[in-house]
């Protein structure tokens, strides 16, 4: 049988109140959540290393990035210092001063310095030529 555009095989779509699967599956577990709690716990001190890493991750939260201390040259914009930068950060990731995700983070926030930068060059550079260009204009 073939569709028309626009016809779905099931005219009449899910019947109002049906649960999704996650739903079902919530409410069957939240009856047996105490008996399910105690045998994990139970899991884990046996040794499940699974079951104890499960349990660990849902009391201990995830840490935040903690500050880091980086040193910058006073004059960003002096050419070259960008990727002076890069290579401090670079450095300290490879000597596990700091994470992988702080250096990609601190990375991040270098671009967006020189694009921002890149920006006002631009819009100078733009200004000085349409200011040629309204010389030129005058004199024709």
């Amino acid at each position: 049988m073939k569709y028309k555009p626009g016809q779905s095989g099931n005219p009449h779509g899910k019947p109002k109140g049906t649960l999704n699967n996650k739903t079902r599956w919530l409410q069957l577990l939240e009856s047996h959540a105490d008996e399910l709690v105690e045998k994990a716990i139970e899991l884990a001190e046996s040794g499940d290393t699974n079951i104890l890493r499960f349990c660990l991750e849902r009391i201990i939260p995830k840490a935040k990035d903690r500050p880091i201390s980086l040193s910058l040259p006073k004059e960003l914009n002096k050419s070259g210092t960008l990727q002076e930068v890069s290579n401090t950060i670079f450095r300290d990731m490879a000597d596990q001063k700091i994470t992988p995700e702080q250096a990609k983070t601190l990375m991040d926030v270098l671009i967006g310095y020189r694009d921002t930068g890149l920006l006002d060059n631009f819009k100078e550079e733009l200004s000085e030529i349409k200011a040629l260009v309204d010389k030129y204009e005058k004199k024709f």
